[in-house]
């Protein structure tokens, strides 16, 4: 199974804890090569048939390939309820770890949750599947392992 989620839910944590989670991140491809994301997503298939969950990026162009590969694969997101909860848990990471990679998520996250939450919604209608997250106290462990059984 194959995930996207938005950033500050949990992927690296609970990665970290399951041996059968894999948080494949995609800053190590080349972006200035227009076609990386058929690398990335060959790469998180091949994990995939491998027996992995794999944690992946939520970039548009990776989502509508995956979406159209046949894999099982979701997108976890926060409901617009959310937001604020949602920002301030990537402002919170980014102040514990002021990284260029975590400034560019709180940037994300504060500036286009919006905008990304409307596009999500909208790959539901080309077969997205997603499960939004509508409870502060949810349990990511538990959300993975019930899309892993549908």
């Amino acid at each position: 199974m194959i995930i996207s989620a938005f950033q500050g839910i949990g992927k690296t944590t609970l990665a970290k804890s399951r041996l059968d989670i894999i948080d494949f991140e995609s800053s190590s491809f080349d972006k200035s090569n227009p076609n990386w994301y058929v690398d990335y997503c060959k790469a998180a298939l091949d994990l995939d048939k491998q027996g992995y969950i794999v944690f992946v990026s939520s970039h548009k162009v990776v989502r509508d390939y995956l979406v159209n590969s046949g894999a099982k694969y979701f997108m976890i997101m926060y409901s617009k309820d959310l937001k604020d909860f949602a920002v301030d848990k990537v402002k919170v990471r980014y102040e514990q770890d002021p990284s260029e990679k975590n400034k560019r998520a709180m940037d994300k996250a504060a500036g286009m949750f919006d905008a990304i939450y409307d596009e999500v919604i909208t790959d539901t209608a080309t077969g997205l599947q997603i499960y939004l997250i509508d409870d502060k106290n949810y349990n990511l462990g538990a959300i993975v392992d019930k899309l892993n059984r549908e």
